[in-house]
Protein backbone atom coordinates (compact mmCIF):
# COMPACT_ATOMS: atom_id res chain seq x y z
CA UNK A 1 0.00 0.00 0.00
CA UNK A 2 1.44 3.77 -1.49
CA UNK A 3 3.35 5.02 2.38
CA UNK A 4 1.53 8.58 1.73
CA UNK A 5 -1.67 6.78 2.01
CA UNK A 6 -0.87 5.09 4.88
CA UNK A 7 0.83 8.22 6.38
CA UNK A 8 -3.19 9.63 5.45
CA UNK A 9 -4.47 6.58 7.82
CA UNK A 10 -2.42 7.64 10.89
CA UNK A 11 -5.22 9.69 12.65
CA UNK A 12 -7.21 6.69 11.91
CA UNK A 13 -5.30 4.07 13.87
CA UNK A 14 -7.52 3.77 16.67
CA UNK A 15 -10.87 2.35 14.91
CA UNK A 16 -8.25 0.58 12.66
CA UNK A 17 -6.89 -1.36 15.69
CA UNK A 18 -10.27 -2.11 17.31
CA UNK A 19 -11.76 -3.26 13.97
CA UNK A 20 -8.54 -6.00 13.45
CA UNK A 21 -9.17 -6.90 17.30
CA UNK A 22 -12.68 -7.55 16.28
CA UNK A 23 -12.24 -9.51 13.15
CA UNK A 24 -9.40 -11.55 15.55
CA UNK A 25 -12.93 -12.48 17.72
CA UNK A 26 -15.17 -12.79 14.83
CA UNK A 27 -12.72 -15.41 13.45
CA UNK A 28 -11.45 -16.68 16.59
CA UNK A 29 -15.18 -18.03 17.27
CA UNK A 30 -15.28 -20.50 14.61
CA UNK A 31 -11.60 -21.88 15.15
CA UNK A 32 -12.72 -25.07 16.77
CA UNK A 33 -16.08 -26.09 15.06
CA UNK A 34 -14.43 -28.38 12.68
CA UNK A 35 -12.97 -30.51 15.08
CA UNK A 36 -16.38 -31.00 17.43
CA UNK A 37 -18.47 -31.85 13.62
CA UNK A 38 -15.89 -34.20 13.14
CA UNK A 39 -16.27 -35.63 16.31
CA UNK A 40 -19.72 -35.49 16.37
CA UNK A 41 -19.35 -37.89 12.86
CA UNK A 42 -17.17 -39.80 14.43
CA UNK A 43 -19.28 -41.20 17.23
CA UNK A 44 -22.86 -41.53 14.90
CA UNK A 45 -20.94 -43.03 12.21
CA UNK A 46 -18.76 -46.21 12.72
CA UNK A 47 -16.08 -46.14 11.38
CA UNK A 48 -15.49 -49.95 12.01
CA UNK A 49 -17.93 -52.66 10.21
CA UNK A 50 -20.16 -53.59 12.76
CA UNK A 51 -19.80 -50.97 15.44
CA UNK A 52 -23.12 -49.65 16.76
CA UNK A 53 -23.57 -46.24 16.32
CA UNK A 54 -23.38 -44.21 19.73
CA UNK A 55 -27.40 -43.37 20.40
CA UNK A 56 -27.04 -41.81 23.51
CA UNK A 57 -24.71 -38.97 22.41
CA UNK A 58 -26.27 -38.37 19.14
CA UNK A 59 -29.50 -37.61 21.49
CA UNK A 60 -27.59 -35.55 24.07
CA UNK A 61 -24.52 -34.36 21.97
CA UNK A 62 -25.99 -33.12 18.87
CA UNK A 63 -28.42 -30.74 20.31
CA UNK A 64 -25.75 -29.45 22.58
CA UNK A 65 -23.53 -28.72 19.58
CA UNK A 66 -26.74 -27.15 17.86
CA UNK A 67 -27.08 -24.64 20.46
CA UNK A 68 -23.32 -24.06 20.40
CA UNK A 69 -23.65 -23.66 17.18
CA UNK A 70 -26.72 -21.05 17.64
CA UNK A 71 -24.87 -19.41 20.35
CA UNK A 72 -21.88 -18.84 17.73
CA UNK A 73 -23.42 -18.00 15.05
CA UNK A 74 -25.10 -15.24 16.99
CA UNK A 75 -21.63 -13.78 18.55
CA UNK A 76 -20.68 -13.85 15.51
CA UNK A 77 -23.10 -11.85 14.08
CA UNK A 78 -23.11 -9.24 16.73
CA UNK A 79 -19.58 -9.10 16.25
CA UNK A 80 -19.59 -9.00 12.52
CA UNK A 81 -22.90 -6.11 12.70
CA UNK A 82 -20.68 -4.11 14.95
CA UNK A 83 -17.57 -4.53 12.58
CA UNK A 84 -19.20 -3.28 9.73
CA UNK A 85 -20.68 -0.86 10.77
CA UNK A 86 -17.36 0.87 12.53
CA UNK A 87 -15.91 -0.16 8.83
CA UNK A 88 -18.07 1.89 7.01
CA UNK A 89 -17.44 4.62 9.40
CA UNK A 90 -13.95 4.29 8.94
CA UNK A 91 -14.05 4.77 4.95
CA UNK A 92 -16.76 7.33 4.78
CA UNK A 93 -14.22 9.23 7.26
CA UNK A 94 -11.64 8.79 5.25
CA UNK A 95 -12.92 9.22 1.95
CA UNK A 96 -14.29 12.64 3.89
CA UNK A 97 -10.64 13.51 4.95
CA UNK A 98 -9.02 12.49 1.33
CA UNK A 99 -11.37 15.13 -0.45
CA UNK A 100 -11.16 17.90 1.86
CA UNK A 101 -7.43 17.78 1.41
CA UNK A 102 -7.74 17.16 -1.92
CA UNK A 103 -9.99 19.79 -2.67
CA UNK A 104 -7.67 22.19 -0.43
CA UNK A 105 -5.03 21.44 -2.40
CA UNK A 106 -6.52 21.85 -5.79
CA UNK A 107 -7.45 25.61 -4.88
CA UNK A 108 -4.00 26.15 -3.76
CA UNK A 109 -2.71 25.10 -7.46
CA UNK A 110 -2.02 27.83 -10.10
CA UNK A 111 -3.96 28.72 -13.22
CA UNK A 112 -1.18 26.79 -14.83
CA UNK A 113 -2.30 23.81 -13.53
CA UNK A 114 -6.64 24.29 -14.25
CA UNK A 115 -4.69 25.58 -17.89
CA UNK A 116 -3.03 21.91 -18.46
CA UNK A 117 -6.06 19.45 -17.08
CA UNK A 118 -9.42 19.60 -18.25
CA UNK A 119 -11.92 20.42 -15.84
CA UNK A 120 -14.17 16.76 -16.10
CA UNK A 121 -10.48 15.07 -15.45
CA UNK A 122 -10.28 17.23 -12.18
CA UNK A 123 -13.37 16.02 -10.83
CA UNK A 124 -12.88 12.14 -11.91
CA UNK A 125 -10.01 12.04 -9.35
CA UNK A 126 -11.56 14.11 -7.25
CA UNK A 127 -14.90 11.99 -6.70
CA UNK A 128 -14.63 8.11 -8.82
CA UNK A 129 -10.64 7.74 -7.83
CA UNK A 130 -10.96 8.51 -4.07
CA UNK A 131 -13.92 6.85 -3.98
CA UNK A 132 -12.58 3.63 -5.67
CA UNK A 133 -9.78 4.07 -2.54
CA UNK A 134 -12.80 3.98 -0.28
CA UNK A 135 -12.32 0.25 -1.19
CA UNK A 136 -9.13 -0.33 0.48
CA UNK A 137 -11.05 -0.11 3.87
CA UNK A 138 -14.27 -1.76 2.96
CA UNK A 139 -15.32 -4.74 4.30
CA UNK A 140 -13.19 -6.95 2.34
CA UNK A 141 -10.12 -5.29 3.60
CA UNK A 142 -11.65 -6.78 7.05
CA UNK A 143 -12.15 -10.54 5.48
CA UNK A 144 -8.83 -9.96 4.72
CA UNK A 145 -7.31 -9.63 7.88
CA UNK A 146 -10.44 -12.42 9.27
CA UNK A 147 -8.97 -14.66 6.40
CA UNK A 148 -4.88 -13.91 7.37
CA UNK A 149 -6.64 -15.83 10.82
CA UNK A 150 -8.18 -18.35 9.13
CA UNK A 151 -5.26 -19.36 6.96
CA UNK A 152 -2.82 -19.41 9.78
CA UNK A 153 -5.28 -20.96 12.38
CA UNK A 154 -6.42 -23.87 9.54
CA UNK A 155 -2.76 -24.76 8.86
CA UNK A 156 -2.48 -25.45 12.70
CA UNK A 157 -5.06 -27.37 12.84
CA UNK A 158 -4.39 -29.38 9.94
CA UNK A 159 -0.61 -30.12 10.85
CA UNK A 160 -2.56 -30.98 14.38
CA UNK A 161 -4.75 -33.59 12.49
CA UNK A 162 -2.34 -34.82 9.80
CA UNK A 163 0.66 -33.57 9.30
CA UNK A 164 1.69 -35.85 6.39
CA UNK A 165 -1.51 -34.52 4.41
CA UNK A 166 -0.23 -30.84 5.02
CA UNK A 167 1.63 -30.59 1.84
CA UNK A 168 -0.99 -31.26 -0.64
CA UNK A 169 -2.95 -27.92 0.02
CA UNK A 170 0.48 -25.84 0.77
CA UNK A 171 1.06 -27.09 -3.12
CA UNK A 172 -1.90 -25.38 -4.60
CA UNK A 173 -1.05 -22.44 -2.29
CA UNK A 174 1.99 -20.95 -4.91
CA UNK A 175 0.00 -21.38 -8.23
CA UNK A 176 -2.47 -18.27 -6.69
CA UNK A 177 0.60 -16.47 -6.36
CA UNK A 178 1.69 -17.08 -9.89
CA UNK A 179 -1.80 -16.96 -11.23
CA UNK A 180 -1.40 -13.33 -9.48
CA UNK A 181 1.69 -12.12 -10.77
CA UNK A 182 0.79 -13.19 -14.03
CA UNK A 183 -1.99 -11.36 -13.95
CA UNK A 184 -1.12 -8.26 -11.69
CA UNK A 185 0.52 -6.16 -14.70
CA UNK A 186 -2.22 -6.88 -17.13
CA UNK A 187 -4.57 -5.36 -14.57
CA UNK A 188 -2.75 -2.39 -13.56
CA UNK A 189 -2.30 -1.39 -17.14
CA UNK A 190 -5.75 -2.26 -18.69
CA UNK A 191 -7.10 -0.09 -15.57
CA UNK A 192 -5.00 3.00 -16.04
CA UNK A 193 -5.45 2.65 -19.43
CA UNK A 194 -9.56 2.97 -18.43
CA UNK A 195 -9.21 5.42 -15.94
CA UNK A 196 -7.42 7.89 -18.43
CA UNK A 197 -9.65 7.47 -21.36
CA UNK A 198 -12.34 8.11 -18.47
CA UNK A 199 -10.98 11.36 -18.13
CA UNK A 200 -11.39 12.17 -21.44
CA UNK A 201 -14.53 10.96 -22.13
CA UNK A 202 -16.08 12.66 -19.02
CA UNK A 203 -14.06 16.17 -19.97
CA UNK A 204 -15.39 15.92 -23.56
CA UNK A 205 -19.03 15.60 -22.61
CA UNK A 206 -18.26 18.55 -20.09
CA UNK A 207 -17.29 21.12 -22.37
CA UNK A 208 -19.44 20.21 -25.07
CA UNK A 209 -22.28 20.55 -22.38
CA UNK A 210 -20.86 23.60 -20.94
CA UNK A 211 -21.07 24.72 -24.63
CA UNK A 212 -23.94 24.13 -25.52
CA UNK A 213 -24.63 27.42 -26.93
CA UNK A 214 -21.93 27.15 -29.45
CA UNK A 215 -23.42 23.86 -30.22
CA UNK A 216 -26.46 25.11 -30.91
CA UNK A 217 -25.53 27.93 -32.68
CA UNK A 218 -23.64 25.81 -35.40
CA UNK A 219 -26.87 23.25 -35.77
CA UNK A 220 -23.96 20.50 -34.31
CA UNK A 221 -26.68 18.85 -31.63
CA UNK A 222 -26.71 15.22 -34.06
CA UNK A 223 -23.39 15.40 -34.77
CA UNK A 224 -22.32 15.54 -31.01
CA UNK A 225 -24.86 12.92 -30.34
CA UNK A 226 -23.04 10.80 -32.47
CA UNK A 227 -19.88 11.55 -31.31
CA UNK A 228 -20.79 10.59 -27.83
CA UNK A 229 -22.16 7.27 -28.50
CA UNK A 230 -18.60 6.61 -30.23
CA UNK A 231 -16.80 7.77 -26.48
CA UNK A 232 -19.42 6.03 -24.83
CA UNK A 233 -18.76 2.76 -27.13
CA UNK A 234 -15.18 3.19 -26.32
CA UNK A 235 -15.43 3.18 -22.94
CA UNK A 236 -17.62 0.22 -21.71
CA UNK A 237 -15.00 -1.46 -24.48
CA UNK A 238 -12.42 -0.91 -22.46
CA UNK A 239 -14.45 -1.22 -19.42
CA UNK A 240 -14.79 -5.32 -20.51
CA UNK A 241 -11.65 -5.28 -21.32
CA UNK A 242 -10.49 -4.95 -17.24
CA UNK A 243 -13.69 -7.24 -16.86
CA UNK A 244 -12.48 -9.79 -18.96
CA UNK A 245 -8.91 -9.76 -17.12
CA UNK A 246 -10.87 -10.03 -13.62
CA UNK A 247 -12.85 -12.80 -15.02
CA UNK A 248 -10.23 -14.72 -16.31
CA UNK A 249 -7.87 -14.25 -12.96
CA UNK A 250 -11.06 -15.54 -11.06
CA UNK A 251 -11.71 -18.26 -12.85
CA UNK A 252 -7.93 -19.21 -12.83
CA UNK A 253 -8.49 -19.17 -8.80
CA UNK A 254 -11.40 -21.30 -8.82
CA UNK A 255 -9.98 -23.88 -11.08
CA UNK A 256 -6.50 -23.96 -8.47
CA UNK A 257 -9.27 -24.37 -5.62
CA UNK A 258 -11.48 -27.13 -7.75
CA UNK A 259 -8.12 -29.34 -7.77
CA UNK A 260 -6.30 -28.56 -4.28
CA UNK A 261 -10.22 -29.39 -2.65
CA UNK A 262 -10.39 -32.90 -4.73
CA UNK A 263 -7.36 -33.97 -4.02
CA UNK A 264 -7.65 -32.84 -0.26
CA UNK A 265 -10.46 -35.70 -0.63
CA UNK A 266 -9.00 -37.81 -2.57
CA UNK A 267 -6.14 -38.39 0.09
CA UNK A 268 -8.06 -38.28 2.92
CA UNK A 269 -10.48 -40.98 1.24
CA UNK A 270 -7.26 -43.31 1.03
CA UNK A 271 -5.89 -42.37 4.71
CA UNK A 272 -9.76 -43.25 5.70
CA UNK A 273 -9.48 -46.53 4.03
CA UNK A 274 -6.01 -47.73 5.49
CA UNK A 275 -7.42 -46.59 8.50
CA UNK A 276 -4.92 -43.67 9.33
CA UNK A 277 -7.68 -41.29 9.72
CA UNK A 278 -11.65 -41.15 10.61
CA UNK A 279 -14.13 -40.07 8.55
CA UNK A 280 -14.53 -37.42 10.83
CA UNK A 281 -11.01 -36.58 10.72
CA UNK A 282 -11.19 -36.05 7.13
CA UNK A 283 -14.43 -33.96 6.86
CA UNK A 284 -12.53 -31.53 9.36
CA UNK A 285 -9.50 -31.83 7.41
CA UNK A 286 -10.95 -30.81 4.57
CA UNK A 287 -13.22 -27.72 6.01
CA UNK A 288 -9.42 -26.48 7.70
CA UNK A 289 -8.20 -27.19 4.06
CA UNK A 290 -11.22 -24.35 3.10
CA UNK A 291 -9.57 -22.00 5.32
CA UNK A 292 -6.45 -21.96 3.29
CA UNK A 293 -7.71 -22.26 -0.44
CA UNK A 294 -10.94 -19.51 -0.21
CA UNK A 295 -8.86 -17.02 1.75
CA UNK A 296 -6.45 -17.73 -0.47
CA UNK A 297 -8.51 -16.98 -3.23
CA UNK A 298 -10.12 -13.90 -1.71
CA UNK A 299 -6.32 -12.70 -0.99
CA UNK A 300 -6.13 -13.05 -4.85
CA UNK A 301 -9.08 -11.39 -6.07
CA UNK A 302 -8.64 -8.65 -3.71
CA UNK A 303 -4.75 -7.89 -4.54
CA UNK A 304 -6.36 -7.66 -8.55
CA UNK A 305 -8.99 -5.28 -6.94
CA UNK A 306 -6.20 -3.49 -5.07
CA UNK A 307 -3.99 -3.04 -8.35
CA UNK A 308 -7.12 -1.00 -9.77
CA UNK A 309 -7.43 0.61 -6.61
CA UNK A 310 -3.52 1.28 -6.70
CA UNK A 311 -4.09 3.34 -10.05
CA UNK A 312 -6.74 5.64 -8.26
CA UNK A 313 -3.94 6.04 -5.27
CA UNK A 314 -1.43 7.17 -7.94
CA UNK A 315 -3.72 9.41 -9.83
CA UNK A 316 -4.54 11.08 -6.66
CA UNK A 317 -1.32 11.77 -5.44
CA UNK A 318 -0.41 12.83 -8.83
CA UNK A 319 -2.47 15.91 -7.88
CA UNK A 320 -1.37 15.89 -4.19
CA UNK A 321 2.08 15.79 -5.09
CA UNK A 322 2.00 19.25 -7.64
CA UNK A 323 3.79 21.73 -5.76
CA UNK A 324 2.17 25.30 -5.52
CA UNK A 325 3.63 27.43 -8.04
CA UNK A 326 3.42 30.78 -5.71
CA UNK A 327 3.06 29.91 -2.48
CA UNK A 328 3.63 31.70 0.55
CA UNK A 329 6.47 31.85 2.59
CA UNK A 330 6.44 30.35 5.98
CA UNK A 331 5.26 33.24 8.80
CA UNK A 332 4.84 35.54 5.96
CA UNK A 333 3.54 38.64 7.66
CA UNK A 334 -0.19 40.31 6.00
CA UNK A 335 0.26 43.18 3.67
CA UNK A 336 -1.33 45.96 5.18
CA UNK A 337 -3.69 48.46 3.96
CA UNK A 338 -1.75 49.68 1.06
CA UNK A 339 -1.75 53.45 -0.61
CA UNK A 340 -1.28 51.85 -4.33
CA UNK A 341 2.67 52.24 -5.23
CA UNK A 342 3.32 49.52 -7.84
CA UNK A 343 6.77 48.55 -9.04
CA UNK A 344 8.07 46.54 -11.12
CA UNK A 345 11.69 45.99 -11.17
CA UNK A 346 12.99 43.95 -14.21
CA UNK A 347 10.85 41.55 -14.16
CA UNK A 348 11.28 38.48 -16.05
CA UNK A 349 8.41 35.40 -16.89
CA UNK A 350 8.57 31.94 -18.85
CA UNK A 351 5.93 29.56 -18.76
CA UNK A 352 8.15 27.09 -20.35
CA UNK A 353 11.85 26.90 -19.59
CA UNK A 354 14.06 29.10 -21.85
CA UNK A 355 10.42 30.51 -23.23
CA UNK A 356 9.93 34.05 -21.96
CA UNK A 357 7.33 35.73 -21.60
CA UNK A 358 8.04 39.07 -19.97
CA UNK A 359 11.52 40.01 -20.53
CA UNK A 360 12.81 42.41 -18.06
CA UNK A 361 9.99 44.87 -17.96
CA UNK A 362 10.57 47.53 -15.28
CA UNK A 363 7.71 50.21 -14.42
CA UNK A 364 6.92 52.67 -11.82
CA UNK A 365 3.12 53.18 -10.96
CA UNK A 366 2.19 55.51 -8.33
CA UNK A 367 -0.65 55.42 -6.10
CA UNK A 368 -3.62 56.63 -7.90
CA UNK A 369 -2.64 56.29 -11.36
CA UNK A 370 -4.48 54.97 -14.17
CA UNK A 371 -2.27 52.61 -16.11
CA UNK A 372 -3.54 51.17 -19.67
CA UNK A 373 -1.75 47.87 -20.52
CA UNK A 374 -1.97 48.12 -24.67
CA UNK A 375 -0.82 45.85 -27.52
CA UNK A 376 -1.57 42.93 -30.07
CA UNK A 377 -3.30 39.94 -29.07
CA UNK A 378 -0.25 37.73 -26.77
CA UNK A 379 2.26 40.43 -25.59
CA UNK A 380 1.72 39.47 -22.35
CA UNK A 381 -0.50 42.25 -21.03
CA UNK A 382 -2.59 39.45 -18.93
CA UNK A 383 0.33 37.87 -17.85
CA UNK A 384 2.06 40.62 -16.10
CA UNK A 385 -1.78 41.34 -14.56
CA UNK A 386 -1.23 37.88 -13.34
CA UNK A 387 2.01 38.34 -11.79
CA UNK A 388 0.79 40.93 -9.84
CA UNK A 389 -2.10 39.13 -8.49
CA UNK A 390 0.36 36.23 -7.93
CA UNK A 391 -1.15 34.00 -9.61
CA UNK A 392 2.31 33.05 -10.87
CA UNK A 393 5.79 34.17 -8.99
CA UNK A 394 8.25 36.04 -11.56
CA UNK A 395 11.11 33.87 -12.87
CA UNK A 396 13.14 36.84 -11.88
CA UNK A 397 12.99 40.31 -10.75
CA UNK A 398 10.67 42.21 -8.34
CA UNK A 399 6.91 43.13 -7.56
CA UNK A 400 6.12 45.32 -5.42
CA UNK A 401 3.42 46.79 -3.81
CA UNK A 402 3.95 49.85 -1.14
CA UNK A 403 8.17 49.13 -1.51
CA UNK A 404 7.26 45.40 -0.13
CA UNK A 405 7.93 42.63 -2.23
CA UNK A 406 4.24 41.00 -2.73
CA UNK A 407 6.25 37.44 -2.40
CA UNK A 408 6.78 38.03 1.25
CA UNK A 409 3.08 38.60 2.01
CA UNK A 410 0.44 36.62 2.11
CA UNK A 411 -1.16 36.19 -1.23
CA UNK A 412 -4.55 36.42 0.45
CA UNK A 413 -3.87 39.84 2.10
CA UNK A 414 -2.96 41.39 -1.32
CA UNK A 415 -6.03 40.02 -3.29
CA UNK A 416 -8.13 41.37 -0.76
CA UNK A 417 -6.58 44.85 -1.96
CA UNK A 418 -7.27 44.28 -5.56
CA UNK A 419 -10.35 44.20 -7.48
CA UNK A 420 -10.57 42.46 -10.62
CA UNK A 421 -13.08 42.41 -13.26
CA UNK A 422 -12.58 40.28 -16.36
CA UNK A 423 -14.02 40.60 -19.82
CA UNK A 424 -15.62 37.28 -19.53
CA UNK A 425 -17.19 37.37 -15.88
CA UNK A 426 -18.14 34.08 -14.17
CA UNK A 427 -21.63 34.02 -12.12
CA UNK A 428 -22.03 31.17 -9.65
CA UNK A 429 -25.23 29.39 -9.32
CA UNK A 430 -27.08 31.18 -6.12
CA UNK A 431 -28.13 34.57 -5.47
CA UNK A 432 -27.30 38.07 -6.89
CA UNK A 433 -26.13 39.14 -3.24
CA UNK A 434 -24.21 35.95 -3.01
CA UNK A 435 -22.35 36.71 -6.16
CA UNK A 436 -21.53 40.24 -5.22
CA UNK A 437 -20.36 39.72 -2.06
CA UNK A 438 -18.40 36.73 -3.00
CA UNK A 439 -15.04 38.51 -1.93
CA UNK A 440 -16.98 39.20 1.30
CA UNK A 441 -19.51 36.70 2.39
CA UNK A 442 -19.98 38.59 5.55
CA UNK A 443 -20.63 42.22 3.74
CA UNK A 444 -24.00 43.82 5.12
CA UNK A 445 -26.71 44.23 2.58
CA UNK A 446 -26.17 47.89 2.67
CA UNK A 447 -22.89 47.57 1.54
CA UNK A 448 -24.20 45.30 -1.35
CA UNK A 449 -26.40 47.44 -2.70
CA UNK A 450 -23.89 50.67 -2.75
CA UNK A 451 -21.90 48.29 -4.90
CA UNK A 452 -24.47 47.70 -6.86
CA UNK A 453 -25.72 51.16 -6.99
CA UNK A 454 -21.84 51.75 -7.90
CA UNK A 455 -22.21 49.58 -10.98
CA UNK A 456 -25.79 51.14 -12.37
CA UNK A 457 -27.34 48.30 -11.73
CA UNK A 458 -28.98 48.35 -8.32
CA UNK A 459 -32.22 49.52 -10.15
CA UNK A 460 -32.27 46.64 -12.36
CA UNK A 461 -32.01 44.37 -9.50
CA UNK A 462 -34.80 45.93 -7.51
CA UNK A 463 -36.80 45.07 -10.11
CA UNK A 464 -37.12 41.36 -9.86
CA UNK A 465 -39.61 39.27 -7.91
CA UNK A 466 -36.76 38.52 -5.30
CA UNK A 467 -34.63 41.59 -5.33
CA UNK A 468 -31.33 40.48 -4.00
CA UNK A 469 -32.35 37.50 -3.20
CA UNK A 470 -33.36 36.76 -6.58
CA UNK A 471 -31.35 33.41 -7.36
CA UNK A 472 -29.05 33.19 -10.61
CA UNK A 473 -29.20 29.97 -13.06
CA UNK A 474 -25.94 28.24 -13.93
CA UNK A 475 -23.04 30.40 -15.78
CA UNK A 476 -25.98 33.05 -15.61
CA UNK A 477 -28.21 32.27 -17.70
CA UNK A 478 -31.44 34.58 -16.47
CA UNK A 479 -28.76 38.02 -17.14
CA UNK A 480 -27.42 39.22 -20.27
CA UNK A 481 -23.88 39.77 -20.80
CA UNK A 482 -23.82 43.07 -20.09
CA UNK A 483 -25.10 42.93 -17.12
CA UNK A 484 -23.67 40.01 -15.94
CA UNK A 485 -20.57 42.58 -16.58
CA UNK A 486 -22.19 45.15 -14.12
CA UNK A 487 -22.60 42.41 -11.38
CA UNK A 488 -18.75 41.49 -11.89
CA UNK A 489 -17.98 45.17 -11.13
CA UNK A 490 -20.22 45.55 -8.24
CA UNK A 491 -18.31 42.14 -7.20
CA UNK A 492 -15.08 44.11 -7.85
CA UNK A 493 -16.23 47.13 -6.03
CA UNK A 494 -17.57 46.01 -2.94
CA UNK A 495 -14.00 45.30 -1.59
CA UNK A 496 -13.37 48.82 -1.62
CA UNK A 497 -10.08 47.85 -3.20
CA UNK A 498 -6.50 49.66 -3.40
CA UNK A 499 -6.01 48.35 -7.10
CA UNK A 500 -8.38 47.89 -9.81
CA UNK A 501 -7.83 45.30 -12.96
CA UNK A 502 -9.84 45.78 -16.04
CA UNK A 503 -9.45 43.70 -18.73
CA UNK A 504 -11.73 45.55 -20.82
CA UNK A 505 -14.64 45.73 -18.83
CA UNK A 506 -16.72 47.66 -21.23
CA UNK A 507 -16.02 45.45 -24.09
CA UNK A 508 -19.21 43.33 -24.16
CA UNK A 509 -21.67 46.15 -23.06
CA UNK A 510 -24.17 47.77 -26.09
CA UNK A 511 -23.57 51.42 -26.04
CA UNK A 512 -26.14 52.27 -23.29
CA UNK A 513 -24.61 50.16 -20.48
CA UNK A 514 -21.01 51.10 -21.50
CA UNK A 515 -22.30 54.86 -20.50
CA UNK A 516 -23.32 53.85 -17.30
CA UNK A 517 -20.54 51.60 -17.20
CA UNK A 518 -17.87 54.49 -17.80
CA UNK A 519 -19.61 56.52 -15.80
CA UNK A 520 -19.73 54.44 -13.06
CA UNK A 521 -15.91 53.28 -13.14
CA UNK A 522 -15.09 56.94 -13.35
CA UNK A 523 -16.18 57.26 -9.97
CA UNK A 524 -14.85 54.08 -8.78
CA UNK A 525 -11.32 54.53 -10.36
CA UNK A 526 -10.73 58.10 -8.33
CA UNK A 527 -8.09 57.70 -5.85
CA UNK A 528 -7.20 54.21 -6.95
CA UNK A 529 -4.35 52.79 -9.05
CA UNK A 530 -6.17 51.01 -12.02
CA UNK A 531 -4.41 48.56 -14.54
CA UNK A 532 -6.77 48.49 -17.88
CA UNK A 533 -5.84 45.78 -20.45
CA UNK A 534 -7.04 47.76 -23.57
CA UNK A 535 -7.84 46.63 -27.00
CA UNK A 536 -10.16 49.51 -28.19
CA UNK A 537 -7.48 52.71 -27.80
CA UNK A 538 -10.79 54.59 -27.68
CA UNK A 539 -11.54 53.37 -24.30
CA UNK A 540 -8.05 54.89 -22.20
CA UNK A 541 -6.86 58.09 -24.10
CA UNK A 542 -7.56 59.63 -20.75
CA UNK A 543 -5.14 57.19 -19.28
CA UNK A 544 -2.37 58.64 -16.76
CA UNK A 545 0.05 56.58 -18.21
CA UNK A 546 -0.26 54.55 -21.71
CA UNK A 547 2.27 51.10 -21.17
CA UNK A 548 2.80 49.53 -25.27
CA UNK A 549 3.63 45.98 -24.69
CA UNK A 550 5.25 44.03 -27.27
CA UNK A 551 6.45 40.44 -27.23
CA UNK A 552 6.85 40.86 -23.27
CA UNK A 553 9.07 43.88 -23.51
CA UNK A 554 7.89 47.78 -22.66
CA UNK A 555 8.78 49.53 -26.36
CA UNK A 556 6.62 52.96 -25.02
CA UNK A 557 5.05 54.92 -22.20
CA UNK A 558 3.68 58.30 -22.14
CA UNK A 559 -0.09 59.64 -22.08
CA UNK A 560 -2.23 59.56 -25.38
CA UNK A 561 -0.90 62.90 -26.90
CA UNK A 562 2.74 62.10 -25.78
CA UNK A 563 2.37 59.09 -28.08
CA UNK A 564 0.49 60.11 -30.97
CA UNK A 565 3.48 62.82 -31.52
CA UNK A 566 6.16 60.29 -32.30
CA UNK A 567 5.67 59.97 -36.26
CA UNK A 568 7.26 56.34 -35.84
CA UNK A 569 5.97 54.64 -32.86
CA UNK A 570 4.12 52.19 -31.96
CA UNK A 571 1.24 52.85 -30.70
CA UNK A 572 0.42 55.85 -32.69
CA UNK A 573 0.50 53.10 -36.06
CA UNK A 574 -1.82 50.88 -33.33
CA UNK A 575 -4.00 53.81 -33.15
CA UNK A 576 -4.27 54.60 -36.72
CA UNK A 577 -5.06 51.17 -37.52
CA UNK A 578 -7.85 50.75 -35.31
CA UNK A 579 -9.15 54.52 -36.39
CA UNK A 580 -9.31 53.41 -40.55
CA UNK A 581 -10.55 50.30 -39.67
CA UNK A 582 -13.52 51.80 -37.67
CA UNK A 583 -13.69 54.62 -40.53
CA UNK A 584 -14.07 51.22 -43.43
CA UNK A 585 -16.40 49.82 -41.60
CA UNK A 586 -19.64 51.50 -43.43
CA UNK A 587 -23.21 50.60 -42.29
CA UNK A 588 -25.08 47.67 -44.68
CA UNK A 589 -27.28 48.74 -46.79
CA UNK A 590 -29.77 45.89 -47.63
CA UNK A 591 -31.31 45.20 -50.76
CA UNK A 592 -28.18 47.07 -52.38
CA UNK A 593 -25.83 44.70 -54.77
Amino acid sequence: MNKKLLKLLRPLRGRIVLAVVLSLIAAGIWMFWPLAYGRVIDKVVPSVPGQQPDFLYFTTGVPLLILGMLLVAFGHYLVWMFLTILIAALGQRFVFELRHRLYRHLMRLSLRFYSENTTGEIVQRLMADVGMIQRLLGPQVIQLVIDMIYLIGGISMMAYLNVRMLFIPLFFVPLYFLNYRHFRPKLRETHGRYRQYADFFVGHAAERLGGMELVKSYAKEHEEYHTFVDHQAEDAERWFATQDLHFRFSAMCNLITGFGASAVYLVGCAFVLHEQMTLGQVIAYCSYASWIFNPVVRLSQLSGELQVAAVSVERVFEYLDTEQEAPDKAGAPALPRAKGDVTFEDVCFEYEENQPVIKHVSLDVPAGTVVALVGHTGCGKTTLVNLLLRFYDTTSGTIRVDGRDIRDVRAASLLRQIGVVPQDPLLFTGTVRGNIAYGRPRASIDAVRAAARKAEIHDLIQSLPDGYESRIGPDGLKFSTGQKQQLAIARALILDPVILVLDEATASLDSHSEMLIQKALAHAMEGRTCFVIAHRLSTIVNADLIVVIDEGRILETGRHEELLEKEAGRYRALYEQQVARMRAAAPIRWGES
